[in-house]
C-alpha cells in the first residue's frame, strides 16, 4: 500500500509550522523511521516491521500484535523540530505504559474508544475481507465497506491512536458490536474542533486532534445542508468535499485525484455521499490510464 506522503498540494491547508526555513525537516518516513529505531532500542521486540508510510507494526511475540500511527508525533515534532529527542522519549513513555494503563481504568479505556477509516490492506486481510471481521484472539477489529476504505476500532491516547484487538476487548467483557457503539458515541469528544480550509474551490475537513478520518463516521456528520455533497479522502490527515453540481469544484477534484493516481500516492479511490443524513459509500473512481 501506498499512503500519501505530505505533498505540495497539501501546503496550503497544513499547519503553520514554526521551523526556519533553512532548517531540513525529517520526512513522515524518516521519522517513523527514527522511532522505530528507539522502540527496537529499548524494547527489543520480537516482531518489528513497517505497515505504511505513517505507522509500524510490533509485538512481544514472532507476530505483530499492534500497529502504531506516529502521525501525532510528527505532527509535534514539524512543531519543534529542535525537540525531536524529547518528542521521541515522550511517545515512548506513554507506549511503555499504555498496556498497563488501558486494563488499570476500563473507564477511561472505553472513554478513548474511537473508529476511524483505513485503506482496507491495513489490517493485513486484504484476500480474507468480509463484511464483519472479528478473527482470532488477537486480531485487529475491523467492519468492511463496499469499497477500499475499513472503518477500524482504535484507542486516542494523548499521544497517538493505536489499534484495538479482540483480546483487549474479551478481557474487559465487550464485544466488538459494544465497543463500536461506544467508539461512535465518543467521536465528537475526542474529535475535538473541525478545521475547514479551502484550496481550489474544494472544501478540506480535518481534526486538531488527528483524528480526522473519524468524521464521516459521526453522528451528525451528514447534515441536511450537505445533502448530495461527495466525501474524499484525500489522506490520514484531510477529507475533501465536493459539490457534484459544480463544474469547477468537479474539474479541479479530478484534476487533483488524477495526479495522486499517476503518482500511486492516492490512498483510496472510494468516493462517499452524504444521503438520509449517512455518509455512505457512493462508487469506485476509475484510475486515469
Amino acid at each position: 500500500m501506498n499512503t500519501m506522503n505530505l505533498i505540495p498540494i497539501l501546503a496550503v491547508i497544513c499547519f503553520a509550522f514554526n521551523a526556519s526555513a533553512e532548517q531540513t525537516l525529517m520526512s513522515l518516513v524518516e521519522f517513523r523511521d527514527a522511532y522505530m529505531q528507539l522502540v527496537d532500542k529499548e524494547l527489543e521486540p520480537n516482531c518489528l516491521k513497517v505497515a505504511d508510510d505513517e505507522s509500524f507494526e510490533y509485538g512481544a511475540e514472532n507476530d505483530c500484535g499492534y500497529v502504531v500511527d506516529v502521525v501525532n508525533a510528527y505532527n509535534e515534532y514539524l512543531a519543534e523540530p529542535s525537540n525531536l529527542e524529547h518528542i521521541l522519549d515522550k511517545f515512548l513513555s506513554v507506549f511503555l505504559q499504555v498496556d498497563a494503563e488501558v486494563y488499570a481504568d476500563k473507564e477511561d479505556f472505553l472513554s478513548r474508544l474511537v473508529v476511524m477509516l483505513r485503506p482496507d490492506d491495513y489490517v493485513g486481510q486484504v484476500a480474507n475481507k468480509i463484511e464483519r471481521y472479528a478473527g482470532a484472539d488477537g486480531s485487529h477489529v475491523f467492519y468492511a465497506t463496499e469499497g477500499d476504505l475499513d472503518i477500524v476500532l482504535f484507542l486516542d491516547t494523548d499521544t497517538a491512536v493505536r489499534t484495538v484487538s479482540t483480546t483487549m476487548l474479551s478481557d474487559l467483557g465487550l464485544t466488538t458490536e459494544e465497543a463500536y457503539k461506544i467508539a461512535v458515541k465518543n467521536i465528537p469528544d475526542l474529535f475535538g474542533k473541525v478545521r475547514i480550509e479551502t484550496y481550489e474551490n474544494l472544501t478540506a475537513i480535518s481534526s486538531v486532534n488527528g483524528i480526522t478520518l473519524a468524521w464521516p463516521l459521526m453522528e451528525g456528520a451528514c447534515t441536511p445542508d450537505l445533502e448530495g455533497l461527495f466525501l474524499y479522502v484525500l489522506d490520514s490527515e484531510f477529507l475533501f468535499l465536493i459539490d457534484p453540481k459544480n463544474q469547477t469544484q468537479i474539474q479541479s477534484f479530478f484534476a487533483i485525484v488524477h495526479s495522486l493516481q499517476s503518482n500511486q500516492v492516492a490512498m483510496t479511490n472510494d468516493l462517499w455521499v452524504c444521503e438520509a443524513e449517512v455518509w455512505k459509500f457512493k462508487a469506485k473512481m476509475q484510475q486515469k490510464q
